[in-house]
């Protein structure tokens, strides 16, 4: 019989920007279910490390910033990767 492999985690990359395709720094992008976060650098970029027992699963990644309405979408988690996923966040009525 083959040995079970140890899946590694999975890597989801991807960016941030406004609705005027300015990036976004210090938003929040995030998955609630597995507790884990980052925050986008200066290009609006960011990286967040999904634990392998999330493979086969699906997610919720968000993004939020103040002032700018959040945003989030569902991720078909698989092993390999990196996985993308961009945003682009409007900005909040007053």
């Amino acid at each position: 019989p083959l040995a079970a492999r140890a899946q590694s985690p999975v890597t989801v990359t991807g960016r941030v920007v406004s609705d005027a395709g300015q990036p976004l720094v210090a938003a929040q992008v995030f998955v609630q279910s597995l507790n884990i976060g980052a925050q986008t650098r200066e290009d609006g970029s960011y990286t967040l490390q999904v634990p392998a027992r999330a493979v086969g699963t699906t997610l919720t990644v968000g993004a939020r910033r103040i002032g700018f309405q959040a945003a989030s979408q569902q991720v078909a988690v698989r092993a390999g990767g990196p996985i993308t996923v961009n945003f682009t966040l409007s900005t909040a009525a007053t």
